[in-house]
Formats: structure tokens, sequence, C-alpha cells
């Protein structure tokens, strides 16, 4: 059992210690949502995290795996919207950044792409990840502008 797997586990067993209580605990949703995202089971998180956003408005993170939902569903309109909510929540979160990133690459907009990747690396210079995502896109954008394919 992976960690991902443990932490489905526990949270599981906090939703059941919170029921029998007769309590509720909003924050779970957005929490199991984005495990179950990191699981790529999309199906599963996308209400989890539909009513996260519903119970905690203000969880820019939650907004941003709600984005990526959305955008793997094909909705970019809802996607991007998502996105948008959680930097007016929280602008410094380079995973937001990152992810409207990829939407706008998605979308075919590479010179908005790079502004995007760019904050996100900015944020996080030290992910690897942003890195090598930012170095992709700016060697696409350069290529386009020197006019080779």
């Amino acid at each position: 059992m992976d960690q991902i797997d443990e932490a489905l586990g526990e949270l599981s067993n906090a939703r059941d210690q919170f029921e029998q209580s007769g309590r509720q605990e909003p924050r779970l949703n957005p929490l199991e949502g984005h495990v179950l995202l990191l699981k790529k089971k999309y199906t599963r998180a996308a209400p989890l995290l539909e009513q996260g956003v519903q119970e905690c408005p203000e969880d820019a993170r939650c907004w941003s795996d709600l984005g990526v939902i959305k955008a793997a569903e094909g909705d970019l309109k809802t996607a991007r919207n998502a996105f948008d909510r959680a930097l007016a929540i929280d602008r410094d979160l380079a995973v937001v950044w990152h992810n409207r990133g990829f939407l706008n690459l998605k979308e075919g907009d590479w010179d908005q792409a790079l502004v995007d990747l760019q904050m996100a690396a900015d944020l996080a210079p030290h992910d690897p990840q942003v890195a090598k995502d930012l170095a992709r896109v700016k060697h696409h954008v350069q290529q386009e502008r020197q006019g080779k394919p």
C-alpha cells in the first residue's frame, strides 16, 4: 500500500468517526478530492471537490484541484474559472499558476502559458517539474517566433 492509499484510508476513517459522532467536517471533502485526484480517480474526486468549494469557498487549492478535474473532462471554461478563483484567493500558489499554464497549452495559447509557467517558476524556483515545463514552453515559443515548426 502506498502513501496515497494510506491517506485515503485515513480520510475514510476520519469521515466515519465524524459521522458516528453526528458531526461533519467540511475540510474532508477537499482533502479526499485531492487524494483521489492524485490517484487519477476523477469521477470520484469531482463531486467531493465541487462540494468542497461550496463548503470551503476560500480554499484556493480546492478550486485549483477542481480546475484540473474540469480541464480533464474537457470543460475548459469552468476549469479557467476555477483557476482564476483560486488565484483571486491566493496569488502565491505556484501549483495554480502551473495548472493554469497547462490549461493555456490545452487551449493553444503558448504565450499565456509561458507567462503562467514563469510565475509558477518564480514562486517555486526549486521545483524540477515546473522548471522542465517552463523550459519546454520557452523553447516552443522561441521556435515559433523564429518561424520554425
